[in-house]
């Protein structure tokens, strides 16, 4: 079984990438850096856009709660 890795490993990864690539290595070990410093990037980006839509559905589920109990005590 693959095992995915966390968001702050992820992170951590790509933090350790632009490290890497401030430092003086050669063009072609730095193009393969970038490549995964970017697959990264795509991937971390895509758990918070997932992140936010979670927040939205559950901040939407909270307020429409509060006025559904709110119609139901003016009644």
């Amino acid at each position: 079984m693959i095992k995915k890795k966390s968001f702050s490993t992820k992170m951590t990864e790509l933090e350790n990438i632009v490290e890497k690539l401030h430092l003086n290595i050669d063009l072609q070990e730095s193009l393969k850096i970038y490549e995964k410093g970017m697959i990264l990037a795509k991937e971390l980006k895509q758990y918070l856009e997932q992140a936010e839509e979670k927040i939205k559905i559950i901040s939407n589920t909270s307020q429409t709660d509060v006025l559904i109990k709110d119609l139901k005590e003016k009644k």
